[in-house]
């Protein structure tokens, strides 16, 4: 029998001369690769049926939408939750394992070990047919020979980590030697553990099962990642649209020639209209935020007067409309002006009373 080896240098290939090279009773073409499920499982002839990638979010995403049964989704209408829901809920599935060995003795033993767990099996027999089963399905874990006939084991394994596709699926080797130095090699080449032949059952399916379950959690953290990011990226693309409608309204607010301002339930300002805070003198109209009229008029009687007539608006729950108010101060020419005032409770979407918007207009040029 020839020595296994992971050095690069020389491509040693296993022989086992006491197991002839045939395929076993339950194999097919190991070189296209079949795929063997628990005896409840059904499965049907061809890999390509029986290994259909699973779905992909980002297979469907464009820079418009996703496209979901036939149809496409604005972007700002994506179910993240349901989409990252059935992608959780594939974790759930019964692992699938590639196993790439082209002895048919070590391929009997490990589907039995497998099958009993309950696990799908993918079997190969070269490293050019485990590409071609990568390439079209999702693996869970490989079992690969150190040795295959088309390759060295530690150099297919390292393309494998290379390339972002594969890079995260724990590779186990199979191996014949219990030498240290291949062991190492194969650690090196980037595997999570080296299963020694021939296969002890129990520790076989613990190791198995231990990098099954590192999987499924490094996945489930990815999950919960892409989660986190959508769900983050959701409530900026909110907070921009909101930002957005809050910039026109405040543009909408300041082309209107009357002067507007609205206060909460205790009289607080909560905001005005351009036209309102120039005719109150007090410039930026965010300036009044969190103020009362006492902090913005010199009388406090006057001050007291305002705000009886908000509390006198929110008190009788309808509009107080058409107020004229003689405007003694004058303008700049020394006249009264005239204003027409109207005051509006405000209410939420239960009808709560929350505060009172007033609108005020100059009707000067009216009343001569």
């Amino acid at each position: 029998m020839q020595q296994s080896s992971c050095d690069s240098q020389s491509v040693g290939v296993a022989v086992d001369d006491s197991s002839p090279e045939v395929a076993p009773p339950y194999s097919v073409s190991l070189d296209q690769g079949l795929r063997h499920e628990p005896p409840s499982v059904s499965f049907a002839p061809s890999l390509s049926q029986t290994n259909s990638p699973r779905p992909s979010p980002e297979a469907s995403h464009s820079s418009q939408g996703v496209g979901t049964n036939n149809k496409t989704i604005p972007v700002d209408e994506i179910p993240v939750d349901e989409i990252l829901a059935d992608e959780i809920n594939d974790l759930d599935l019964p692992a699938t394992i590639l196993i790439a060995d082209s002895r048919p003795q070590s391929v009997e033993t490990l589907n039995r070990i497998l099958m009993d767990q309950g696990y799908q099996t993918i079997v190969v027999n070269s490293a050019a047919a485990a590409l071609g089963t990568l390439a079209i399905g999702s693996i869970d874990l490989i079992l690969l020979d150190i040795n295959l006939p088309d390759r060295v084991g530690c150099d297919f394994c390292k393309q494998l980590k290379a390339d972002p596709i594969t890079t995260d699926i724990p590779i186990l080797f199979l191996g014949l030697s219990h030498s240290h130095i291949e062991r190492n090699q194969a650690f090196q080449a980037g595997a999570v553990d080296y299963l020694p032949k021939p296969f002890s059952y129990e520790e076989a399916s613990i190791r198995i099962a231990t990098h099954l379950k590192i999987r499924r959690s490094q996945q489930m953290l990815a999950e919960r990642n892409r989660r986190l990011a959508a769900e983050v990226a959701a409530r900026e693309h909110l907070a921009r649209r909101l930002e957005e409608q809050s910039r026109y309204l405040r543009i909408i607010l300041d082309n209107l020639p009357q002067q507007i301002f609205w206060k909460d339930a205790n009289l607080t300002f909560l905001g005005c209209n351009r036209a309102w805070a120039d005719a109150a003198g007090v410039g930026d109209p965010s300036s009044v935020l969190g103020k009362t009229d006492y902090d913005l008029v010199d009388k406090p009687e006057d001050a007291d007067r305002f705000r009886d007539q908000d509390r006198q608006a929110m008190a009788a729950r309808e509009a107080i409309p058409h107020v004229l108010i003689k405007k003694l101060r004058g303008d700049r020419n020394g006249q009264p002006i005239w204003l027409d005032v109207s005051r509006v409770p405000m209410r939420d979407e239960a009808g709560k009373i929350i505060g009172v918007l007033g609108v005020v207009e100059d009707i000067t040029d009216r009343k001569q």
